[in-house]
């Protein structure tokens, strides 16, 4: 789905199931954030200062935080969609 779709062309449902879809996905997002975060901390305190340990966990956090931004901007527009049309997430 492009990061600005039109979302006036969207029926009830189709914005209703789309804002479900991304709230799933946002609330995956975030326990996979703090779960590496766990992951890095845990390999720091066990003395793991391997470039793989520390900067793998980095990576996928950097990931995944892109993602939840990109996610929540469209989250965002739906909103603002479905409160134009007077409809109840």
């Amino acid at each position: 789905m492009p990061s600005n779709p039109d979302l006036s062309s969207w029926s009830n449902d189709e914005l209703q199931n789309e804002w479900k879809k991304r709230r799933s996905s946002h609330l995956f997002n975030a326990g996979f954030i703090g779960f590496m975060i766990g992951v890095l901390f845990f390999g720091l305190l066990q003395k793991g200062w391997k470039l793989l340990i520390i900067l793998l966990p980095l990576w996928l956090i950097y990931q995944f935080v892109q993602g939840s931004k990109k996610n929540q901007e469209v989250m965002r527009s739906i909103e603002e969609e479905q409160k134009r049309r007077g409809i109840k997430s």
